[in-house]
């Protein structure tokens, strides 16, 4: 029998960065992805998906990802952080990334409770997440996936690809990461950081940035 999940997600902060919850609708076991900013959209989200969230899953830690992650722990939703062990440098530099920005209310994260690795299983009640490995954008991405939904943080969009322009992207090591995301089969649903879901099998046929690394070139 197939699973039934709950996805639902709100953009927040100036980024417009999309923040998800998924569970299982049968027992109502969740997870946070990406604990962005806005504490209270994020905690109406979890409120009117009716899951109980077990931890916080961070697929990178750009500050429009990981910039609630301290009020959300100080508050409603003390919850295990995970992340890649490679994530760290942009992990421990939220609040510094921010203030280059200009901008308030992206507190520093207090460190993570878990790291994450290539291949492993997470498992939250009757919910089961695969890590991927996608770095390029950021040093430690990572995907989640879980059913035929994969959420890819800002590896992959509806038409695009992460920056990679940013401190301690990589453009040769996010094509190579697109590749391995292209191992994944056509209706697997994409849900990205920014933009509209989209799927493997759309973006396999229609994204110059993955027809590029398909054909082992490169935009730079």
């Amino acid at each position: 029998m197939t699973q039934e999940l709950i996805i639902d997600s709100t953009p927040v902060s100036p980024f417009e960065m999309n923040a998800y919850v998924c569970g299982d609708a049968a027992t109502k076991d969740g997870v946070l992805i990406d604990a962005g900013a806005d504490p209270d959209k994020l905690l109406h989200m979890i409120e009117r998906s009716g899951l109980t969230i077990h931890a916080i899953l961070q697929t990178h830690a750009h500050l429009d990802h990981a910039g609630a992650i301290k009020p959300l722990k100080d508050g409603l939703l003390d919850r295990p952080v995970y992340v890649h062990k490679e994530e760290m440098p942009i992990y421990n530099n939220v609040a510094r990334s921010a203030q280059m920005y200009g901008l308030g209310g992206f507190p520093q994260p207090p460190a993570p409770d878990h790291f994450v690795e290539d291949g492993q299983i997470l498992t939250f009640g009757s919910l089961s997440f695969r890590v991927l490995f996608l770095p390029g954008h950021t040093p430690g991405g990572v995907a989640y996936i879980t059913g035929n939904h994969i959420f890819v943080g800002d590896t992959l969009f509806m038409g695009s690809v992460g920056r990679t322009d940013l401190p301690l992207g990589d453009t040769p090591t996010l094509v190579q990461s697109l590749l391995k995301l292209m191992n994944e089969e056509d209706h697997m649903r994409v849900h990205p950081g920014h933009g509209p879901e989209t799927s493997i099998g759309r973006e396999r046929q229609t994204n110059p940035f993955v027809q590029a690394a398909l054909r082992g070139q490169t935009w730079m």
